[in-house]
């Protein structure tokens, strides 16, 4: 096989690590935060243009596409993909790169195919599953249908995020997502504008991500080194070592899947699709904070693994201790100005019929003050190769759900749903750091010490600004907004004031990524 050596062995892959990294993150913040304002200006237009059970079961459809669980029933090739083509870009082969990529691209094929052929057959069985109103139920259908002909093409461009990613190019991985929601809402904000029908929000916000894989290949040839994947003669032995290696990757991903995604579901199959819309509205300010979680640790798995790679146990060690003290001090500046002021801002923003989306948004928020401090362990652990461990953790944590969910769905309504999700994540996020720390042989003392006090620090300013802000009372959408603001801002500050002079130095400059040595 022939070997390409652009640079001295690793050097090409690790300046790509440190000079992409912060880039990464930066641009997931902004890429985030684009999409989330769209969210925030939308969501009272189209639940009053289209009434609350239509926007319900909007939210219900999304449950489905790659945004839901289909997103993560690629069975862990992605996650697999990066794994092993993160070792041949760090060595410079980029024909076993390109062979591993093709086989990624056929395998994930197959399983669109599969996954288009079943939810285009099932759509009508939707109607009969969950409580649609009758004059919703063909929307439904054709909304399902169109998912699951979008998902064939949207499945073998998870290969191609793949390989952006193990080159530590997420950034124009969120472009491109940004650049498809903007497109979607967009286009859709028009159509709703123009008549009130269902479908003329879901097609459009469906179809766009369909189509932002075109611009994912186009990017792939641009910017990768020897970009020629051979699909049609992908390597059926390298097929086979991705789905098995793959599996413990699925597992490891399956929590995050069902935990994110099952609430909907409950709520659609034992409540109704107006109770959907009230979950809707809570989770937009929810995931806005628990959108951080993977912003903030975007990269740290091609990180890791192509650290793991290279032997480099040092440098892991950094990243867990640093990572996770910026990480978790971003989400927990966060979780306190959602916590101070989201209730509010939810009846000024789209009104006091959805006051109690305020409460449970209160509820869910429970289990950030540990969860925040699980997106760079989870990562590296699955980096260095402890992907079963990971799996493990992630399979109680949703039989923890299930069972607490189920259990809780009719006496407490969409409150005992949440705080099943709640539960699962205490008990569950305490293990996935205890195992992180053992695979890189970091105490408890020492996490504590570096990443958790500082993190809570933080949280301490921020919490001591919007409590005095509190005392003004703010109630209008601005003011609770900016409200909100500022405390974040001031979690941020009390992080960078955290900081030694020479960290300081080196996120502000953005020279280095906040574990290099």
């Amino acid at each position: 096989m022939t070997t390409h050596s652009v640079e001295p062995a690793g050097s090409l892959a690790l300046s790509q690590a440190k000079s992409g990294a912060l880039r990464g993150t930066l641009v997931n913040l902004a890429g985030t935060g684009v999409t989330m304002a769209l969210g925030f200006f939308t969501t009272p237009y189209f639940i009053h243009r289209l009434g609350p059970s239509a926007y319900g079961i909007y939210s219900l459809v999304l449950v489905f596409t790659m945004s839901g669980y289909f997103g993560y029933l690629d069975f862990g090739i992605q996650s697999a993909t990066v794994n092993k083509a993160s070792g041949s870009a760090a060595r410079g082969r980029w024909d076993e790169f390109s062979d591993a990529i093709a086989a990624s691209i056929a395998g994930l094929a197959a399983i669109g195919l599969v996954s288009g052929v079943l939810i285009t057959a099932l759509a009508p069985l939707a109607s009969h599953v969950f409580h649609i109103p009758p004059s919703l139920q063909h929307d439904l259908t054709i909304s399902l249908r169109v998912v699951g002909i979008c998902l064939v093409i949207q499945f073998p461009a998870l290969a191609l995020v793949a390989t952006l990613q193990t080159l530590h190019r997420w950034d124009l991985v969120v472009i491109q997502r940004t650049l498809a929601s903007v497109l979607g809402i967009g286009v859709a904000a028009i159509l709703v504008g123009q008549h009130h029908d269902l479908l003329r929000l879901v097609l459009p916000v469906v179809i766009a991500p369909a189509l932002g894989a075109g611009l994912l290949l186009l990017l792939c040839r641009q910017i990768v080194p020897h970009f020629a994947p051979r699909v049609l003669s992908a390597n059926r032995h390298i097929v086979w070592e991705l789905l098995r290696s793959s599996r413990a990757f699925f597992l490891a991903q399956s929590g995050i899947a069902v935990i994110s995604n099952l609430d909907q579901v409950l709520i659609a199959a034992f409540l109704t699709s107006q109770k959907l819309a009230l979950y809707a509205v809570a989770a937009t300010l929810y995931y806005a904070v628990f959108a951080l979680l993977p912003i903030t640790n975007a990269t740290a798995f091609a990180a890791a693994t192509h650290f793991a790679a290279l032997g480099d146990d040092a440098r892991i060690r950094v990243l867990m201790l640093r990572g996770t003290r910026y990480a978790a001090s971003v989400v927990l500046a966060a979780t306190v100005a959602a916590a101070l002021f989201g209730p509010a801002f939810i009846r000024a923003w789209v009104g006091p019929g959805f006051a109690a989306s305020g409460t449970l948004l209160l509820i869910w928020l429970l289990h950030m003050g540990i969860t925040a401090f699980t997106g760079i362990p989870h990562n590296v652990l699955s980096g260095v190769g402890r992907v079963s461990q990971a799996a493990w953790i992630s399979s109680a944590s949703v039989v923890v759900n299930v069972i607490v969910s189920l259990s809780l769905v009719i006496p407490y309504g969409m409150n005992g749903v949440v705080i099943g999700t709640v539960i699962s994540y205490a008990i569950t996020s305490p293990i996935w750091i205890h195992m992180s720390l053992r695979a890189t042989r970091i105490s408890w003392r020492d996490f504590t010490r570096a990443s958790m006090v500082p993190a809570y620090g933080a949280a301490a300013c921020a919490a001591a600004v919007g409590g005095a802000l509190l005392l003004v009372h703010p109630s209008s959408l601005v003011a609770t907004f900016a409200g909100g603001a500022v405390t974040f801002a001031a979690g941020l500050l009390g992080t960078v004031g955290l900081l030694s002079r020479a960290e300081r130095q080196d996120l502000l400059r953005g020279v280095r990524i906040p574990w290099s040595r």
